[in-house]
């Protein structure tokens, strides 16, 4: 262990996005299995982490989340007040340690939250990955990625992802990674910019695959399922073609876990950005954010225009310019 711990630990904790998700099964357990590529982006929440006297855990909160207009609470009604007690994943991700490590004590987490929550973007997962390798730190325990990928996966499917972040592929129950060749680079042919929409839709990740089994029973032959393995081969040598057919896998098959009236909604919005130039469009994770990837950040940034002077920009709870993460 490390002779002298820091005092005070601070990490961006990065948005994710799903270049593909398949759903290939489901246990006997009642897990579904997954086959999906995910990406960091540069969107980040704030982590700060602080070693208190005494031995209870507490978290501070500031929202920073924005609206897509001014007047987007007067649309789609307020945001939802974040928890800061035992609900909170970065709560339950210091309770966690507590428990495993002794040596844990006392901690302050303070919070500035900018990822849009129910969006499949994994803002929750990746705060408490924060809070998980802010301990490590702070505590001076020591522990390998591995170690705590594996603490991560009592507390989500998505948090031991976020411990590497990059680019990813999950099978299993989505907490068996495998680090891929970066899709984030300077030099890179593929799109690296994107445009996140946030649609007045809220979608719970249990009912989203719960709704994809009966979808899957009635209409399999109507669902579209993405190649994640092709995809991934793609990856490793990206030029010409191989752009091509990455760009083409990336899909995402709970969209037809959806409502039809937030299928409608979702599918207008890859439309818009398809039409704005970008290369690709899709929905994220178990909903309900959409990004469309632009190879320039003016297309990008005039797309976001165009989205808000869009007849549906009164839908949208944010619009976020960002990029993929370059690690």
């Amino acid at each position: 262990m490390n002779e002298t711990p820091l005092s005070v630990y601070t990490k961006n904790a990065h948005a994710k996005v799903n270049l593909s998700l398949d759903v290939t099964g489901k246990r006997e357990d009642g897990y579904h299995t997954v086959d999906m590529i995910m990406q960091t982006a540069e969107l980040h929440d704030d982590i700060l982490l602080s070693i208190v006297p005494g031995d209870t855990v507490t978290l501070r909160i500031r929202d920073e989340r924005s609206g897509a207009r001014s007047d987007a609470e007067s649309v789609v009604g307020k945001l939802s007040k974040i928890p800061s007690d035992g609900k909170n994943l970065m709560v339950k991700a210091a309770e966690l340690m507590k428990k495993h490590y002794p040596e844990v004590k006392g901690l302050h987490m303070e919070l500035v939250k900018r990822i849009p929550s129910e969006a499949g973007l994994g803002g929750g997962s990746s705060d408490a990955a924060a809070v998980l390798t802010g301990i490590n730190t702070l505590f001076g325990l020591g522990l390998k990625d591995g170690e705590l990928e594996r603490l991560g996966g009592m507390l989500g499917a998505d948090v031991p992802f976020f411990i590497r972040g990059g680019t990813q592929r999950a099978t299993g129950t989505g907490t068996t990674l495998a680090v891929l060749p970066p899709a984030a680079d300077e030099n890179s042919p593929l799109p690296q910019f994107l445009l996140i929409i946030k649609p007045d839709i809220k979608a719970s990740t249990p009912a989203v695959y719960a709704s994809y089994d009966e979808i899957e029973k009635q209409q399999s032959d109507r669902i579209i399922h993405p190649d994640a393995e092709r995809q991934a081969e793609a990856l490793s040598e990206l030029s010409g073609e191989n752009v091509k057919i990455f760009l083409g896998e990336i899909e995402n098959v709970l969209f037809h876990a959806l409502p039809k009236e937030d299928q409608a909604l979702i599918s207008e919005i890859k439309k818009l950005l398809l039409d704005a130039g970008a290369a690709a469009a899709c929905m994220t994770g178990s909903g309900t954010a959409v990004y469309g990837m632009f190879s320039e950040r003016a297309v990008m940034s005039h797309a976001a225009y165009l989205m808000k002077e869009s007849r549906l920009a009164h839908r949208f709870t944010d619009i976020i310019e960002t990029e993929l993460l370059r690690q």
